[in-house]
């Protein structure tokens, strides 16, 4: 986000020159696609910070091109530009995963007014969904994107697996070291755990030293392997750190299958009792 480059998708040429070139002497560096097709597969091979698209375009339309080009790059901005004002509204913009639309015809200035406030409006999204000591997404934002994949795991029949993570000794910690190096605690645990795991697993703090991981996984998926990789990461971090205590965790593991009943808060529940379980038993042990 904020890297200027903008995609701009329309059919008629004297459109593309106008925005191309007010947008150009403000600054941002432009590039245009003449219909869905060309610019869906720009965007797969490019990194824009906004899509400004027609909704009107031959073959793809501007709000299937917006639903696949936030299922490539969900970071990207769209605003969508409607020669049918009247017909259109914010609510029905946001459905498709636009931010914004502008009527035509427009000023570009007016573009570039709406492109602040998308940016804006952007920003306190993150803040408020992102967690302010590890960077990880927090629990108001895990739940969201979590529901919105189980739903789509719903759909195509995929299994999904949870790990809940606890972060073992951190009152230790705090009461010997200090709540700073408790801090730095979490903030290498975090670390340890988004090294392990893939840019399209959902991590998340859900708050003090719990962490909570939702991927997809195949059929043959087997939760101890993964949980014995997460640990490894960790002895492998204590062997190298020179850290004045070690980082450890306990960790929970629960599968949902397409056809479960279950929702989202009794498979968090599955696998936090499962953290539990494993968590005393490496006390007892």
């Amino acid at each position: 986000m904020g890297n200027n480059r903008i995609l701009i998708v329309d059919d008629e040429p004297h459109v593309l020159d106008m925005i191309g070139q007010g947008l150009t002497s403000e600054g941002f560096k432009c590039e245009v696609a003449i219909s869905g097709e060309e610019a869906l597969e720009m965007i797969m091979q490019n990194d824009y910070e906004f899509l400004i698209v027609d909704v009107v375009l031959p073959g793809m339309d501007g709000i299937d091109l917006t639903r696949k080009a936030k299922k490539q790059k969900k970071d990207i901005l769209v605003i969508l530009m409607t020669g049918f004002v009247e017909k259109f509204s914010y609510e029905t913009a946001h459905s498709t995963g636009a931010s914004d639309f502008i009527g035509k015809p427009f000023r570009v200035q007016e573009l570039i007014l709406r492109m602040k406030h998308v940016r804006m409006q952007e920003r306190l999204r993150l803040m408020s969904i992102t967690d302010e000591l590890t960077g990880l997404l927090n629990r108001r934002g895990f739940f969201p994107m979590a529901e919105k994949q189980l739903k789509i795991a719903d759909r195509f029949g995929d299994e999904m697996a949870l790990l809940f993570v606890d972060q073992d000794n951190l009152k230790s910690i705090n009461d010997t070291w200090g709540h700073k190096e408790g801090d730095s605690a979490i903030v290498n645990t975090a670390c340890l755990i988004k090294d392990t795991f893939r840019d399209s697993d959902i991590i998340a703090r859900m708050g003090g030293d719990e962490f909570a991981i939702l991927m997809v996984v195949d059929r043959e998926f087997n939760g101890d392997v993964v949980v014995k990789r997460l640990e490894e990461t960790f002895d492998r971090h204590n062997r190298n750190s020179s850290e004045k205590y070690d980082l450890s965790i306990s960790v929970g593991c629960a599968i949902y299958k397409p056809e479960s009943i279950f929702s989202l808060d009794d498979l968090i529940s599955r696998a936090d009792a499962e953290m539990y379980h494993n968590k005393s038993l490496k006390r007892s042990g």
